[in-house]
């Protein structure tokens, strides 16, 4: 996902892992691109959603949350790498409601133990506070379109160091200005990653990056001798500053780090795919590059490779709780796969209609739209 709002959180370990047995991590061979024959039957499936749990950064999250979980019921995946699961009674909600589908997950609960004061004044916190509940969310806008439009010239007035404790603490922003207790990193240092699958996984792990505002990380597992990495990686903010005080300098620079890891973890020999909101795209005729040097990087460098349509988005403009520009985020990408290729489609794209504050509101089930790929065999049949 982009941001949303003033967003923040994840990244060290606290495991909570669930379902009937652990997870295994490998895969086997196969390269990006479409079937040859579309009509072969796929060796896996795997869906990528973004699912925008954030309260108080993307709008309606508590309104979509059963919607997600129904569609998610009626899914075909056989692996599904789901992001932006913040808090502890959304995961337990999304895994007991699923556990007849997908009896095997994996989560990892990170946490945030940082306390910390920060100097954001209590009259221009409340005056944003009350102008973000007054133009954006009886309209299921987006705390970060919020901030950017609506409630722009009361954000911009906040210091940095303002901002980013607000960003780490959208669903308590007063904190930043009353209470010497507001966190470092959002939704109390969760990483929002929950992988589910339908088959038995084995050699299930969580690796943490490290970032900033948000713990972020992956998750690693073996799904069929599939080598499967599930992951979140930063956004290339614009309207939260980088800290000054730390080791990196900028959200690309995170981003760049967090590929360099990927690349690392990868088997050299056996076949890897990666799903997951990457928060960097492709530059086509109708899809805005974000954050393009990482796109390079993960393509170029790392050698992952993706075969679908790049003139399709996932960030898409047609999406209420969407911002301004079309892009294309959410991948699955394929590397060291020399016998396996990809069909792509997307999904969870569907509109719905949900009520707030008595209004009814067209939304969509997310800020993002969902990626599904059918890993085909290329091999040809044994008789």
């Amino acid at each position: 996902m982009r941001w949303s709002v003033m967003v923040g959180l994840f990244g060290l370990l606290l495991a909570a892992c669930g379902g009937p047995e652990p997870a295994d991590e490998r895969m086997a061979s196969g390269a990006g691109g479409k079937a040859d024959d579309p009509g072969a039957q796929p060796t896996l499936s795997l869906l990528t959603f973004n699912a925008g749990l954030a309260e108080g950064a993307v709008a309606l999250a508590q309104q979509r949350r059963p919607y997600i979980i129904d569609a998610l019921k009626k899914t075909t995946a056989d692996v599904v790498c789901l992001q932006e699961v913040w808090t502890d009674d959304d995961a337990s909600a999304i895994q007991d409601a699923l556990r007849g589908v997908y009896p095997y997950f994996f989560r990892e609960k990170t946490t945030d133990t940082s306390k910390k004061s920060v100097p954001c004044g209590i009259w221009s916190t409340y005056q944003l506070d009350r102008c973000v509940k007054k133009e954006c969310t009886p309209y299921g806008i987006s705390a970060e379109e919020c901030v950017s439009n609506a409630c722009a010239e009361r954000y911009d007035a906040l210091s940095d160091e303002c901002k980013l404790c607000l960003a780490a603490n959208t669903d308590s922003p007063t904190w930043c200005a009353i209470w010497p207790g507001a966190r470092e990193y959002a939704w109390d240092g969760r990483n929002g990653l929950l992988l589910l699958s339908r088959r038995p996984i084995s050699q299930a792990s969580y690796q943490a990056f490290d970032t900033v505002l948000v713990k972020r990380g992956m998750i690693t597992a073996t799904v069929d001798n599939t080598n499967v990495v599930c992951t979140h990686l930063s956004s290339d903010l614009k309207t939260v500053p980088y800290p000054t005080d730390r080791r990196l300098k900028s959200w690309q620079e995170e981003q760049l780090e967090q590929v360099e890891t990927l690349r690392k973890a990868a088997p050299p020999s056996s076949c890897t795919v990666l799903m997951g909101d990457l928060n960097t795209g492709p530059n086509t005729e109708t899809i805005t590059a974000e954050a393009f040097q990482t796109w390079q990087q993960l393509t170029q460098v790392a050698g992952f490779e993706e075969g679908w349509d790049q003139r399709v988005c996932t960030w898409c403009v047609d999406n209420p709780l969407a911002s301004g520009t079309t892009y294309q985020l959410d991948h699955i990408m394929l590397q060291s796969c020399l016998d396996v290729k990809a069909r792509y489609v997307r999904v969870l794209d569907q509109p719905l209609q949900v009520v707030e504050d008595g209004n009814i509101l067209e939304t969509r089930l997310s800020d993002h739209y969902g990626l599904m790929a059918e890993l085909v065999s290329t091999l040809p049949p044994v008789h």
